[in-house]
C-alpha cells in the first residue's frame, strides 16, 4: 500500500471518537465477539486510558525490526490494538464513523449499478455526463462527492482508502461499470474497508515503526503482510455478513456496513490472539 498522504501518529490522549461526531458513545465493558449484540440501553461511558497505544506500538515495532519475520509480534500488536487500545470490535467500528458513512454512500452506488444499471445509478447522482465514461473517470468524480477532503484525519483516511482501492481494482479484473457484478462489488468494497482499517492502524501504532525495516524492500514486505492480515479478516467479514444485493435496501445498507466493520475488527482480534499465542 502506498497512501497518498502521510498521517501523523496518534497521541495516547486522543479521544477514540472525536467529540465533533454525532455518533453513539463508546460503551464498556464488552467481551470482544462476533455476535454483534444490541447496544446497551445505558452504555457505560469510557475515558481512554493514558498510553493505551504503547503496548501494540511496542509489538508492532518489534515486528518491523524483524523485517517481517516475527509474525507473532504482528499478531500480538493487532490483538492488543483492537482489544485494549480500542476497547473491542464494537468501539473500533464506532471509531470508523467517517469511513463507514462514506462507505455506505459508495456501496449504495455500487449496488445501484447492478440493480438499476450504471446509467440510472449515475443519473440518480446527477452525473449523467459520466455515462459511458471510463470507470476511473467515474470514480474520480465520486471521490469528491462521497469522500470530501474535510481536513480532518478521519476524512483523509476514508479518501485515501478509496483512492488506494481504485489503484488496486485492475488487479482483480475490475475495469468498467457495465461489467460490474456482485462479486466485483464485494471485492471493491472489501478493498476499501481493508484500506481504511490498515491506514487507521498505521496512523495509530505504526507511523514510525513502518520506517524501521532494514531496506525499502523489507519495508514493502512488512506492509504487505499487514495488508494481507487485514484483508483476510475483511473478506471473511463480508462473506459472513450475508452480502446479498437482492436484499440490500436503503434502510438496511447502513446496518450491513456497520456489521462488516465490527465483524472485521472481531476477526482481527480473534486471529491476532490465536497467532500471537503460538510459541
Amino acid at each position: 500500500m502506498g497512501t497518498s498522504k502521510s498521517f501523523p501518529g496518534q497521541n495516547n490522549q486522543t479521544p477514540l471518537v472525536p467529540d465533533w461526531l454525532d455518533e453513539e458513545p463508546l460503551d464498556f465493558p464488552r467481551e470482544p465477539d462476533l455476535n454483534i449484540p444490541k447496544t446497551p440501553d445505558k452504555p457505560i461511558l469510557f475515558e481512554p486510558e493514558p498510553y493505551r497505544f504503547t503496548r501494540p506500538r511496542t509489538d508492532f515495532t518489534r515486528y518491523a525490526i524483524s523485517d517481517g519475520s516475527d509474525r507473532r509480534s504482528l499478531a500480538k500488536a493487532i490483538s492488543h490494538y483492537v482489544s485494549e487500545s480500542l476497547g473491542g470490535p464494537r468501539n473500533a467500528s464506532k471509531r470508523m464513523y467517517v469511513s463507514r458513512k462514506s462507505g455506505k454512500a459508495l456501496l449504495g452506488f455500487l449496488s445501484n449499478t447492478i440493480a438499476l444499471g450504471p446509467a440510472e445509478a449515475l443519473k440518480q447522482l446527477n452525473l449523467e455526463a459520466l455515462i459511458g465514461q471510463p470507470i476511473e473517470d467515474v470514480f474520480s468524480e465520486l471521490t469528491d462527492l462521497f469522500f470530501p477532503d474535510g481536513g480532518e484525519l478521519d476524512d483523509g483516511i476514508a479518501r485515501d482508502a478509496f483512492i488506494e482501492a481504485i489503484a488496486e481494482m485492475h488487479l482483480y479484473g475490475i475495469t468498467d461499470l457495465d461489467s460490474m457484478d456482485e462479486e466485483n462489488v464485494k471485492v471493491f468494497f472489501s478493498l476499501y474497508v481493508t484500506q481504511t482499517i490498515e491506514i487507521r492502524l498505521i496512523a495509530d501504532i505504526g507511523t514510525k515503526a513502518i520506517q524501521v525495516p532494514s531496506n525499502p524492500e523489507m519495508a514493502i514486505r512488512v506492509q504487505k503482510q499487514l495488508q494481507e492480515f487485514v484483508s483476510g479478516a475483511v473478506s471473511d467479514a463480508v462473506s459472513d455478513s450475508g452480502f446479498d444485493f437482492k436484499e440490500i435496501r436503503s434502510d438496511t445498507l447502513g446496518k450491513l456496513v456497520d456489521e462488516v466493520y465490527e465483524r472485521a475488527y472481531g476477526l482481527l482480534n480473534m486471529l491476532g490472539e490465536a497467532e500471537g499465542a503460538k510459541p
